[in-house]
């Protein structure tokens, strides 16, 4: 047999997968992180690979790639998950997921579990109101209905049945309570809009609470244990590519889903900003695979619930920043799915790096984060077209 991996220690220990379809392949490790096309060397990797798996599998007619992940592992070596087309001889079509490990010798195929696209995925936004300042609110409030905007065009208005969204708005005063009522009007009109809509809107005050948002999330909501949840914040929107991946790659008691979105960069001057608006399409110029965003996690509500009860019997006082944190210090053993996700866009925000738990590595990651998701000179020019 071939060592597992070792367990992370820290987020930034956690190995990030490349995703890859039939022929193109989504990198979030590199300097320039974006889509290219497969090289010969790839494909040709890839075709072996399924050959591979075609002669594991007896009595069926043809193996065909849906989508797949890749990394490299230096314990382990080439690590691969491939969702395949299966068609037997009876005409049969099945869809299966399968893990090659590829050392420095031989491969090798190892089991892996594998979800079906049935489950409702249950969306989650946290939003902690702690500035009461006007400039504060103004711009959460425009994040968050911008946010339905998206919600109502990309998912609700295409008849996907199959989600729930619950937004969560944790105050710390009255007066921002009152600053959000038309958020909850707006739920309404979209429940009106659309009888098939399961929106929810929800509001708690979290004074005195070391981790607000995760206290939030478990005290005001009652789920059952198999709810798959996907946790996300106001900057994003997604499809229904994300949320079947959500559905494949979130596993109950094995493993949970922190995908890396695409952040639109942040152009400064009223002409880019036009522009970068227009340019939708993922490339280089409009913003980059940011892998210093860990808040956007999928997970079984029963696994949240028992590991964070765990966590109030053991280290309560403890501040944790996020999902991510709660699995990784309390959970080891939950696999952790990371990498570059190209139905997860995100619009740029500032990233707060003075939290005081931020040790040296992580002030400076976040830091660079900030910086690199401004847009350079170097991006003006096909923005603008030049």
């Amino acid at each position: 047999g071939i060592f597992p991996s070792p367990v992370p220690k820290s987020r930034f220990d956690i190995f990030i997968w490349d995703y890859f379809t039939t022929g193109e392949i989504y990198e979030a490790n590199k300097e320039i992180n974006l889509v290219r096309k497969l090289n010969a060397n790839e494909k040709r990797d890839i075709e072996n690979s399924l050959n591979l798996i075609a002669k594991h599998i007896t009595a069926v007619s043809n193996v065909e790639l849906i989508d797949g992940y890749r990394r490299f592992d230096p314990n382990r070596g080439l690590d691969y998950i491939f969702n395949v087309k299966i068609k037997e001889p009876s005409s049969q079509v099945s869809i299966k997921r399968f893990r090659l490990v590829k050392p420095l010798t031989r491969a090798e195929i190892s089991g892996v579990p594998f979800a079906t696209e049935t489950a409702t995925v249950h969306i989650i936004l946290p939003v902690i109101i702690t500035n009461q300042s006007e400039t504060t609110l103004t711009s959460s409030f425009d994040r968050l209905s911008s946010f339905l905007t998206n919600y109502e065009s990309n998912n609700l208005a295409r008849r996907d049945e199959k989600i729930r969204l619950t937004i969560l708005i944790g105050y710390f005063s009255e007066n921002a309570r009152l600053f959000f009522q038309p958020i909850g009007s707006r739920v309404e009109f979209l429940k009106r809009k659309f009888p098939y809509a399961d929106v929810s809107f929800l509001e708690a005050f979290v004074r005195n609470l070391h981790n607000p948002t995760l206290e939030l999330v478990y005290n005001n909501l009652n789920l059952s244990d198999n709810e798959l949840c996907l946790i996300v914040n106001s900057e994003v929107q997604f499809d229904q590519e994300l949320l079947n991946r959500v559905r494949l790659n979130t596993l109950p008691d094995f493993q949970i889903f922190c995908p890396i979105p695409f952040v639109n960069f942040k152009f400064r001057g009223n002409n880019t900003v036009i522009a970068a608006k227009q340019y939708a399409k993922i490339s280089k110029y409009s913003g980059r695979f940011d892998a210093q965003q860990f808040f956007i996690c999928s997970f079984y509500w029963s696994d949240f619930k028992r590991i964070w009860l765990n966590f109030m019997q053991i280290s309560n006082s403890r501040s944790l920043r996020d999902v991510l944190d709660l699995f990784l210090l309390y959970s080891p053993k939950t696999k952790i799915l990371r990498y570059a996700e190209p139905s997860l866009i995100s619009d740029f925000t500032i990233r707060d790096c003075s939290q005081k738990e931020f040790d040296e590595y992580e002030f400076e990651s976040c830091r660079y984060s900030n910086k690199a998701n401004f847009a350079s000179k170097k991006y003006y020019e096909p923005m603008i077209g030049l």
